[in-house]
């Protein structure tokens, strides 16, 4: 799985799985420069604990997991990408910040399809936690009030159909320890990938996608 970069220039900060399979790509870093890129590396004390490694692939550098995270030990990991351009003599280099938050929640994000209509009361599925003590809630989004979370479970708070729309966001919070970190609610009204009238989970509806953002080499 990989995270969403949502920063200034020069940081982000992106929320993942709290047990994302060792070799899994964690995110991407794009720089730009006057001259073409040679090198991406990890920063002097950049890679904490050698918990990732970084490669080239084109134009950008691509940051996979090196080895397992022990969560809930290891909550966060705060990576630096240095960039080199290829100017002769003394390169030009730039530093990407990438604070990678993990957990407590097994998945990236939520995704079903469900049919059309689906009335109100509708249980649609249960998120997941890795970690026991931990709780759900129902946030915010732009169609929070369509939905609510009872019993484990998340369900409709209205009547979902596509003469409305098709296409239903919110956001649901697990919070551990006092720890709030807020996962992707995404439903699609359809009933061509309904099986029996059942809400399916869709992997390839929406996921939290890998972002490419790009540095400014100086």
């Amino acid at each position: 799985m990989t995270g969403t970069l949502s920063a200034a220039a020069g940081s982000a900060t992106i929320t993942l799985p709290s047990a994302p399979v060792v070799g899994a790509t964690l995110f991407t870093v794009t720089a730009t420069a006057d001259s073409a890129i040679a090198t991406y590396e990890f920063n002097t004390d950049g890679n904490p604990d050698t918990t990732g490694a970084v490669v080239k692939s084109g134009t950008a550098a691509v940051v996979t997991l090196a080895k397992a995270i022990n969560y809930p030990t290891v909550k966060q990991v705060i990576f630096q990408v240095k960039a080199s351009d290829s100017t002769a003599g003394t390169a030009a280099t730039g530093i990407m910040t990438v604070t990678v938050n993990f957990g407590p929640s097994a998945d990236s994000a939520y995704s079903f399809c469900v049919a059309d209509p689906t009335a109100s009361g509708t249980v649609i599925g249960k998120p997941t936690s890795a970690v026991s003590t931990a709780s759900w809630t129902l946030t915010t989004g732009t169609d929070s009030a369509k939905f609510s979370f009872a019993d484990g479970s998340i369900k409709t708070a209205a009547k979902l159909e596509s003469a409305d729309k098709t296409y239903y966001t919110a956001e649901l919070t697990l919070t551990d320890a006092g720890v709030a970190t807020t996962w992707p609610l995404h439903v699609l009204v359809d009933n061509s990938c309904v099986n029996s009238g059942v809400a399916q989970i869709v992997s390839g509806l929406v996921m939290i996608l890998m972002t490419v953002l790009a540095i400014h080499v100086v």
